[in-house]
Order: structure tokens, then sequence, then C-alpha cells
């Protein structure tokens, strides 16, 4: 799972080997800030083993109801850190804009045009989008 330090996100509770212990309520990305541990920021990317479907309850639900569970359960759900790349939630049309721009100035670029060439030369860029909620039927 892609991690980065980023506070106003950082709910995903990880050990000092970057493993998931909890995530602050989940199904959303807001920390609580009574909880003092080391915490990181989900960026929406992740890759799993189908194991990981075993954990989702049935309905609708969302995935880190099943990285909380598999953890509980003994396995070892792992986190990779990308802090120092870019990353902006774009999960709103208002934030996908704001991350469109905020690149734009960062290299002076302003043609639209350019955008796609723009986002496709940064190798370390991770742009996502959250799903609010998944079925496991869909998954």
């Amino acid at each position: 799972m892609a991690t980065h330090n980023y506070p106003k996100y950082n709910n995903v509770v990880v050990d000092e080997n970057g493993y998931i212990l909890d995530v602050e309520t989940p199904g959303t990305s807001s920390p609580n800030p009574d909880t003092i541990a080391k915490k990181v920021a989900y960026t929406g990317i992740a890759v799993h083993s189908p194991e990981i479907l075993k954990f989702l309850p049935s309905g609708v639900s969302h995935a880190t109801e099943a990285w909380i569970a598999a953890a509980k359960a003994g396995h070892k759900v792992q986190t990779l850190d990308f802090t120092g790349c870019y990353w902006n939630d774009i999960g709103t049309p208002a934030s996908y804009a704001s991350a469109i721009i905020e690149l734009m100035k960062a290299e002076g670029t302003v043609r639209i045009s350019e955008i796609y060439s723009f986002i496709n030369s940064y190798p370390c860029l991770i742009l996502t989008h959250y799903s609010k909620s998944i079925r496991a039927s869909q998954v």
C-alpha cells in the first residue's frame, strides 16, 4: 500500500517497519488528533493478495476494514512510504482542478495542451481518486 506523510490525511497507524496496526475512522481520511503513534496517509494505491478479500465484510465496505481485520488476525499488511513524491487527493472535481493548477504553477506551464505531457513527465507523481466504498461482489 502506497503511503506518505500528509498530516491532513494521516490516519493509518503503522509500526516502525511500516506494517499497519490500525486505521482511524475507517472509510474516511480523518485522523484522530488524540492518538499518539506513527501515522501516514493512504494514497489510494495498493496491490493486494486475493486473500485480503476474505477480510472484507459482506455488503458495502471499505478496504480499510479488510486491512484492520487482516492485521488483527495476525497477517502483515505492509505499507511503502512515498513521502517526498508529489501527491494530492483528486477525489472531487475541485481538488482535481486544484492539483492540476498547483502542478502547472510549479513547472511554469500555462497551456492546457501541455497538461497531459507534463503529468506524464513526473515518474514520482501520485494522483489518486478515492472511492468512498466498495462492495465485496464488485472486487
